[in-house]
């Protein structure tokens, strides 16, 4: 409930919240409550609250998002029986002096502030379970926070921390640490100390390697090292760390990952992209490692596949990510294995612009449909900037899928069976060479977004004016002479862009005060790449060089 004064939001749970008089909040709290203040105006915040004496009831005290960069210096003396203490999205550059009054505090929140350091008397606060001080500007940490036993979730991410005090490891209660963000080159020994943990995150630091003591964290559930100068998978995970579900190695120097981890019957999500891994783990296919749901290999750029010689068992995995390595046909035979399959990224990084892929990657000519023939649950496939030239017919055993991306290949046709996928409500084909769509392309009457920018149309078949359900259609930079008339049977078209084709949308258009609304609406979900496209008209069309490519 708040008060008419602006300032104060008050929820009591013994009684009911005193009314304002005279324009000023009275505060007689003698019940447990909650005092949640939000205002700009620092001169009302001081008046009314930090001169109040009638505080002695607060258990929760939220003051976030204000204007105020310090707290006063009587702060503390009249909240000693607070257990909840929110201070986020201030300006504080410091804490306010006698923190050791608030004796009873067991949950401290004053992330995203400008902190450069704490006070030592925060080590005094021996019933803290839960300190968030992640996104400020901390150099160091005192070593009396070292004291703080009962401490269960600390959160130090995103400061400017070179190193954690010796002593951590007295945290023995702690369960969750966050130290990523930070400018950590090593951790200390004693860091092995902290056995209880089942979160663990060091990622965007510059860490090198983790302590042996790591081998014993045998409750560690969620181990995250991306974004560091690991030049190899720790040695911990193969000596110890039995439980990981959750193993992030992505953004590293990893050239090798061929020996199973101590967790391989535990894990289910393992992404370890943008390393410099010579050969896909042949592990990740033993029986052993079943669990397995998610897999992200992606941006390993000299990455060979499993080859022909590995038996695949079946296994769990619903999520693979590959795109971006060095793959080709006949190196992906491990996907026959993958029976429940939903989601696969073998295509690459492209340019807006081009066509054309950076100068590694993976090539597929075809669609790899007889490694795939088990992947009968797949219902996403992306494929953009692989070098694809044709779509095989028996493209209809993926009769599940419903979001395609084919984007950036060198397709000039599309096979009749390519309309039997009839599930699909996204299809990307921008950036190919497409001249003519198949006549029954109407058949996929659950589309929602048809991307087809970037080719050579200029007419569509009349059957799609049956794309009841059709929201999002692009046909930018295309050979149309003219609005093609089926876009005036689509009544849920939300985007719609039309621009560098053979005419000028501005005479054409009869709807021209929604299409220009339309238009953002396909350009906005385009973000960075739109700012490249035009809005001008092309060239008329070319009769002869067009039936010549085809």
């Amino acid at each position: 409930m708040a008060t008419n004064c602006g300032v104060l939001n008050i929820a009591k749970t013994d009684e009911e919240q005193s009314r304002p008089k005279n324009g000023t909040s009275v505060l007689p709290f003698s019940g447990n409550c909650t005092l949640k203040l939000e205002s700009k105006n620092v001169e009302q915040l001081h008046k009314i609250v930090f001169n109040a004496e009638s505080l002695d009831n607060i258990k929760t005290l939220i003051l976030t998002k204000t204007d105020l960069n310090k707290l006063p210096n009587s702060f503390t003396h009249n909240l000693g029986n607070l257990i909840h203490l929110n201070l986020e999205e201030n300006k504080f550059t410091h804490l306010p002096p006698n923190m050791r009054n608030l004796n009873k505090l067991q949950h401290f929140n004053i992330s995203n502030n400008c902190l450069k350091s704490l006070p030592e008397d925060i080590g005094m606060l021996n019933k803290l379970c839960d300190l968030r001080l992640e996104n400020n500007s901390l150099t160091e940490l005192p070593n009396s926070l070292c004291d703080l036993k009962s401490l269960v979730h600390l959160n130090v991410a995103d400061n400017n921390l070179k190193t954690l005090p010796n002593d951590i490891g007295n945290l023995q209660n702690l369960e969750k640490l966050d130290i990523s963000g930070n400018i950590l080159e090593e951790l200390p020994e004693s860091v092995g100390c902290l056995s209880n943990l089942y979160y663990f995150s060091a990622a965007s630091n510059k860490l090198t390697c983790l302590p042996e003591g790591f081998t014993h964290f045998n409750k560690l559930t969620i181990l995250n090292l991306s974004h560091n100068s690991l030049y190899d998978v720790p040695y911990c995970l193969f000596t110890g760390l039995p439980n990981i579900s959750t193993l992030d190695l992505s953004h590293n120097y990893v050239d090798d990952f061929s020996k199973a981890p101590t967790c391989i019957s535990k894990l289910r999500v393992l992404n370890a992209s943008h390393n410099t891994l010579f050969c896909m783990p042949r592990w990740i296919f033993q029986d052993s490692c079943r669990q397995m749901l998610e897999l992200n290999l992606s941006h390993n750029r000299y990455m060979n596949g499993v080859g022909n010689d590995i038996f695949i068992t079946e296994s769990s995995l619903k999520i693979v990510d590959i795109s971006d390595c060095n793959l080709t046909t006949t190196s992906v035979s491990f996907l026959n294995g993958l029976h429940n399959l939903e989601s696969l990224n073998i295509g690459n990084k492209v340019d807006p612009n081009s066509k054309l892929s950076s100068d590694y990657g993976n090539v597929f000519w075809d669609l790899p449909i007889k490694e795939m023939r088990n992947t009968v649950k797949i219902h996403e496939l992306i494929m953009c900037g692989v070098g694809l030239a044709g779509l095989q017919e028996d493209i209809v055993k993926l009769s599940a899928i419903q979001y395609i991306d084919l984007r950036s290949n060198e397709l000039n046709w599309l096979p009749e069976a390519f309309c039997e996928l009839v599930n699909l409500r996204t299809c990307l084909l921008s950036n190919n060479g497409l001249a003519l769509l198949p006549f029954q392309i109407g058949k996929l009457t659950s589309l929602k977004e048809f991307s087809l920018d970037g080719n050579k149309l200029h007419t569509l078949p009349e059957t799609m004016a049956d794309l009841g359900q059709l929201e999002y259609f692009d046909l930018y930079d295309n050979n149309f002479e003219e609005v093609p008339m089926v876009i005036k049977s689509m009544k849920n078209l939300k985007g719609l862009d039309l621009e560098y084709n053979c005419f000028d949308t501005s005479q054409s258009l009869e709807f021209m005060d929604t299409y220009s609304q339309m238009k953002c609406s396909i350009r906005k979900r385009l973000s960075r790449n739109s700012q490249f496209r035009k809005d001008s008209i092309k060239k008329s069309l070319d009769y002869e060089t067009l039936y010549s490519s085809l």
